[in-house]
């Protein structure tokens, strides 16, 4: 791991080509998760990430920009997967790649109004919220109604688009991308991270509003994939397709130093053109349970997912304990419901955050 680690430093550092003494923001984390099935099968997973950022002011240049660059590497011990999940119990689990940009381009930014163009994942900016950010199973992070029905650029995967972001009004934000149609793995034989073919990939669009306010945060959405009716055959997926989903928030009461609050989940797809066509989910959480502030939380997760023939269904019980500031662990327990089947899954996750600049 240490070889991957100082690699995956080297190649950002390398592309970007930032000296040391330039960067704004550098840095690096390392997450390790054990999994276990509880019978006898063991994996090991373990993501690395490289994070930098540079103002064009910094560097003597006009004001207002920025270029970041985004770079992974995944390793796992495991060939498959402890479960044949399609909700997929572990948010960082993936086949091994060694290095991947999941971001790498320029933002402007115009008074209230910031414009990215450049490679981008639908993680950077869609589905979460603060709630939903402490579980593992990552459906909580991007929906089956999306990951499951289009070659989305999900993690660890990214496409180059042109987004943008503005905040309306107090409490109300927007965000709107679009992407090339289909996101691809690096070093794929024949194509490119940068290609941007609309002729041949079409295109995706998603667009998201959201609210939020001290104790309340409502984001809702849409997406939209396009192809040309000569891909859309050729791919054998439909030529017009979309979705739609919903997440709330709700803090609901403090006692001391402890606080509860509620998330919930929902999101539709036409059936007779996706994979998946429901899901919805809910979870409770209660944060300062053993210290005080938010250093850690205590999280209740259910969610199930409409499948074409079949259906999923997932629990999810976890704690997460800031240890230090650069230091966070996680246990989890999962039960998943796979056609009539249920899977026990534990897993133990520690991640660890080197801010250098």
């Amino acid at each position: 791991m240490k070889k991957i680690l100082s690699n995956s430093i080297l190649a950002a550092l390398t592309l970007v080509n930032i000296p040391a003494a330039y960067a704004q923001q550098l840095a690096v984390q390392y997450a390790t998760e054990l999994q276990y099935d509880m019978e006898k099968r063991v994996n090991w997973v373990n993501l690395v990430s490289v994070d930098a950022a540079i103002t064009t002011s910094r560097l003597g240049w006009w004001k207002n920009g920025t270029f970041s660059l985004s770079a992974i590497s995944i390793f796992k011990t495991l060939s498959g997967r402890l479960a044949d999940d399609r909700l997929t119990f572990s948010n960082i689990e993936e086949d091994n790649m060694p290095f991947n940009l999941r971001k790498l381009g320029y933002t402007h930014t115009f008074g209230n109004l910031q414009l990215f163009g450049g490679l981008r994942s639908v993680n950077e900016d869609y589905f979460t919220s603060p709630l939903a950010a402490l579980y593992t199973n990552s459906s909580c992070g991007i929906y089956p109604t999306l990951s499951c029905n289009y070659p989305i650029a999900n993690y660890p995967l990214s496409a180059i688009c042109l987004h943008i972001a503005c905040n309306p009004g107090k409490n109300w934000s927007f965000r709107g991308t679009l992407y090339n149609g289909i996101a691809r793995k690096p070093f794929e034989k024949g194509t490119t991270l940068f290609a941007f073919r609309p002729a041949k990939d079409g295109l995706l669009g998603i667009a998201e509003i959201g609210y939020s306010r001290q104790y309340t945060d409502i984001r809702s959405g849409a997406v939209c994939n396009v192809l040309p009716r000569h891909a859309a055959d050729k791919q054998q997926r439909p030529a017009l397709n979309g979705a739609w989903w919903v997440t709330a928030g709700q803090s609901l009461t403090t006692f001391g130093h402890r606080e509860i609050g509620l998330m919930a989940q929902l999101s539709f797809a036409p059936a007779n053109k996706n994979a998946c066509s429901r899901y919805y989910g809910g979870g409770i959480v209660c944060t300062g349970l053993f210290f005080p502030g938010d250093r850690d939380a205590l999280a209740l997760f259910f969610c199930r997912a409409r499948f074409t023939g079949s259906s999923e269904a997932a629990a999810e019980l976890t704690w997460k304990c800031t240890v230090t500031p650069a230091l966070e662990l996680q246990p989890a327990l999962h039960l998943l419901s796979v056609n009539g089947t249920l899977t026990p899954v534990a897993l133990f996750r520690a991640v660890y955050t080197l801010r250098i600049y």
